[in-house]
């Protein structure tokens, strides 16, 4: 009995040190997820959970090589309320989830508006998100998704950019997702959910088409 503690311990020991090495880890494991979903270098600064929610802080998309500036979008803190175990689910259930300080930059390449900088991030994310999953289908669902103070900067080949700022909060209800992976899924969820109510703000409604859905 003593030497079964004894293995029973030491093997708890492993485990330990393993979970906090993978946890120490967890940022550059998640950026190098996330920049493979969207085929273009994505980072956070932060990323801490608890067992009711997970924080966000420092989201950054990058753009796609020949874009003036190096970002597409820049998200200050992304709060996402759910108990942690829901996360483990096939179909995981988000109580909420509150974006804060989006900064996003649209550029169109061409006079005729047909091709632009979020064309290839979110192609990309279509096709990685949609594929079929090994084991069971898994699916995530949000009751409610906020935005607050959300600015556009929008670029026209050959014209001053143009800044537009939505403060809200912008509130959605009752998302569903495409089926795949949890952090795949909820990444590309919000990216979208921010591109159209980016494509909404009065003045953009025209260039909604070349928005992928």
């Amino acid at each position: 009995m003593k030497k079964l503690f004894v293995v029973l311990f030491f093997i708890a020991i492993v485990l330990g040190i393993g979970g906090a090495v993978i946890y120490s880890k967890r940022v550059s494991l998640i950026n190098q997820n996330l920049s493979s979903l969207f085929s273009v270098p994505v980072s956070l600064q932060k990323f801490d959970l608890t067992m009711r929610s997970i924080f966000i802080g420092g989201f950054v998309i990058g753009n796609p090589p020949r874009s003036v500036v190096p970002n597409a979008m820049m998200v200050n803190t992304i709060q996402i309320n759910a108990p942690l175990w829901n996360f483990i689910q096939p179909n995981t259930e988000v109580d909420s989830i509150v974006i804060n300080g989006i900064d996003v930059d649209v550029e169109f390449y061409d006079p005729f508006y047909q091709k632009m900088n979020w064309d290839p991030i979110l192609g990309s994310s279509t096709s990685k998100t949609a594929e079929p999953q090994k084991e069971a289908d898994s699916s995530v669902s949000v009751k409610k998704l906020t935005i607050q103070n959300l600015r556009i900067t929008l670029r026209l080949p050959n014209q001053a950019p143009q800044v537009y700022t939505v403060r809200g909060p912008v509130i959605y209800q009752n998302l569903d997702s495409r089926k795949g992976g949890v952090t795949k899924v909820v990444a590309d969820l919000i990216v979208r959910i921010v591109m159209q109510q980016v494509f909404s703000v009065q003045g953009l409604t025209k260039f909604g088409g070349s928005l992928r859905s």
